[in-house]
């Protein structure tokens, strides 16, 4: 049965991207480069949710694509995919493609990031 957690996503520099989600009291981190045509000013996903079906996903280094606009909808090579609202929206829609590897801290996270169940 697919799991969500909450999150944000944001671009710490051109051709960068870091995923924040909260999974079982753990902090996980997806941290990748990207390339979109064409190229893409600042961007962030204050309410990204992620979508998975175990915790075995989110491990090791994926490839990934997906479509930006006034939404995001990345899927990773491997099944997880994330999905919000873009700040700012993009218009016209930008394909956007990478890789990035999964990092996982367990220090309490307060605040901005929280589990969720499927049902939700």
């Amino acid at each position: 049965m697919p799991q969500t957690a909450k999150g944000t996503i944001h671009t710490p520099s051109p051709g960068h991207l870091t995923a924040t989600f909260k999974v079982d009291g753990a902090l996980y981190v997806f941290t990748a480069t990207y390339t979109a045509e064409p190229p893409l000013p600042a961007f962030a996903i204050p309410e990204a949710l992620l979508t998975f079906d175990g915790i075995a996903e989110l491990t090791n280094e994926h490839d990934y694509k997906g479509t930006l606009s006034a939404a995001a909808a990345l899927v990773l090579g491997n099944g997880p995919a994330i999905a919000g609202p873009l700040v700012p929206p993009l218009d016209p829609p930008v394909k956007i493609s990478g890789r990035g590897v999964w990092g996982m801290s367990v220090e309490e996270v307060r605040g901005s990031v929280e589990m969720c169940d499927a049902a939700s």
